[in-house]
């Protein structure tokens, strides 16, 4: 599992910041919840109807293409 996470302006990403997420999901959620990796991202790709577009995210993170993205909220 891996989780994308857009931060606020002004915040760095960080190991100890890392721990603090993995830390507030087990709590929150279950330790099966716990994402192996966080990955930084600059903006979280939605379409128009505000639905995250995970397959981008996906394709991203694997280095492949993207494919159509003609509904990607501008």
């Amino acid at each position: 599992m891996v989780a994308f996470i857009n931060f606020r302006p002004g915040s760095k990403y960080t190991p100890e910041l890392e721990l603090r997420i993995r830390l507030h999901i087990a709590n929150r959620l279950s330790s099966v919840a716990i994402p192996q990796e966080v990955v930084p991202v600059e903006v979280v790709p939605k379409n128009k109807s505000g639905k995250i577009m995970r397959r981008v995210l996906k394709a991203r993170y694997l280095g492949q293409d993207s494919g159509d993205i003609s509904t990607l909220e501008a």
